[in-house]
C-alpha cells in the first residue's frame, strides 16, 4: 500500500518484463513506453488485461463503486471518493473509543477556531449558501411531505406518538405543580380528552402548541363547571398594523361554563406569556430583535381589540391568561 498526495492506493508487484512479448526493461517507465509505442495500448488497458486479474480489483471497499485508475505501478484507488475513504477511516477510528473521543474533541476545537477567524461577510455567505441549498433541496416538497421528512411524529409509529404526547402533558403538569412556568412554544402535540363529549369539534384532532395550552386543556376537560369548549375553532377577522391588510385570528379557546353564581357564560381565552402583554421598553439601540418585539406587540393589540369587539357584540367575555392566571382561576 502506498500514500500519494494524502490518498491511499494499492501497490502492485510488477516486474519490468513485457507480458506481451517477454522483453525485459530496466524501469517501469521504459516498459510503459514500450507497450505504448510498440503494442499501441494504454497503461490502463495493459494493466486490466495482464495485471488486473492477479491483483486487487477496481471496486471501492465501502460502496462497491468503480474506482479510478492511477498508474501501472499503483493500479486502482482503494476508494471511489474522499467520502468513502473518510467513512472507512472513521469506522477504524470508532473501534477505539479513547482515540475516537480525542479525535472528535480535536476536530471540534479546530472547527470553532476556523469559524472564529473567518470574516463576518464570509460567515454570512456560508450561512446563505447553506440556506439556499436547503431551500432548493426542498423546493418541490409540499407541506405534508416536509412534515414527513423532518417531523419526528412521522418517523414514529402511532403508539410511540401517543406515548410521547402523554409524556409531554405529564411533564407539563409536573412543572406547574413544582412552581415552574413550563411555557414552551415548540411543545406541540395532540390532546386526548377524557370527556370527548364536552369538546365542540373533532375530539381526535385537538392540537396544543405550548405546555400552557396542554395544561389548560386538561383543566377544561376535567372541570365540572365547564359545559363545553373548543380550541382554535373560531375565526376573528382583524386588520394588521404591519401591512394594513385583513387577516384571520384563531383565538386559543372558546368556553361555555357556569360561573360562581351558577350563571352560564361564554368566555374567549387567549394564552400568552406576561412579557407579550406589555408594550416593549424602548431601547437605545434599535436592533432586529426590538423591531420584532414591537411588531408582535402591534399585531397582538390589533388581534385582541378585534376579539374584544367580537365578544362584546355577542355578550361574551374576552380574557387573556398568562402564567399569573394559570393557577387556574376565572
Amino acid at each position: 500500500m502506498k500514500t500519494l498526495k494524502g490518498k491511499v492506493y494499492f501497490i502492485i508487484d510488477i516486474y519490468t518484463q513485457c507480458k506481451i512479448c517477454s522483453c525485459e526493461f530496466e524501469s517501469m517507465l521504459s516498459l510503459s513506453r514500450h507497450f505504448s509505442q510498440i503494442h499501441k495500448i494504454t497503461s490502463k488497458e495493459y494493466y486490466d488485461k495482464y495485471i488486473h486479474l492477479q491483483s486487487v480489483g477496481s471496486i471501492c471497499l465501502v460502496c462497491a463503486s468503480p474506482t479510478k485508475f492511477v498508474s501501472i505501478s499503483i493500479g486502482y484507488r482503494k476508494y471511489c471518493s474522499v467520502s468513502c475513504s473518510t467513512i472507512s477511516n472513521r469506522k477504524k477510528l470508532k473501534s477505539d473509543d479513547i482515540k475516537f473521543t480525542e479525535f472528535r474533541n480535536k476536530v471540534s476545537v479546530n472547527q470553532k477556531q476556523i469559524w472564529e477567524k473567518r470574516h463576518p461577510i464570509e460567515k454570512q455567505n456560508i450561512v446563505e449558501k447553506t440556506s439556499n441549498k436547503n431551500i432548493l433541496k426542498n423546493i418541490n416538497l409540499n407541506a405534508q411531505q416536509l412534515k414527513e421528512k423532518y417531523s419526528r411524529y412521522y418517523k414514529c409509529d402511532a403508539k410511540t406518538i401517543e406515548s410521547l404526547n402523554e409524556k409531554n402533558v405529564l411533564q407539563c403538569m409536573t412543572n406547574f405543580k413544582n412552581g415552574k412556568s413550563g411555557y414552551r412554544t415548540n411543545m406541540k402535540g395532540k390532546f386526548k380528552p377524557q370527556n370527548p363529549d364536552k369538546y365542540k369539534g373533532d375530539p381526535t384532532n385537538i392540537i396544543y402548541r405550548s405546555s400552557w395550552e396542554a395544561k389548560f386543556m386538561k383543566y377544561l376537560d376535567e372541570h365540572q363547571d365547564v359545559i363545553n369548549w373548543m380550541s382554535e375553532e373560531i375565526i376573528v377577522p382583524y386588520r394588521s398594523p404591519v401591512d394594513g391588510k385583513l387577516h384571520r385570528y384563531f383565538p386559543d379557546f372558546l368556553i361555555r361554563k357556569r360561573n360562581v353564581d351558577g350563571v352560564v357564560e361564554t368566555v374567549m381565552v387567549e394564552i400568552k406569556p406576561a412579557s407579550q402583554t406589555v408594550e416593549p421598553v424602548k431601547k437605545k439601540t434599535i436592533n432586529k430583535a426590538y423591531i420584532n418585539e414591537v411588531m408582535t406587540w402591534g399585531v397582538n393589540q390589533a388581534k385582541w381589540k378585534a376579539a374584544s369587539e367580537f365578544c362584546a357584540d355577542r355578550k361574551w367575555r374576552f380574557l387573556i391568561m398568562t402564567e399569573k392566571e394559570l393557577g387556574i382561576k376565572w
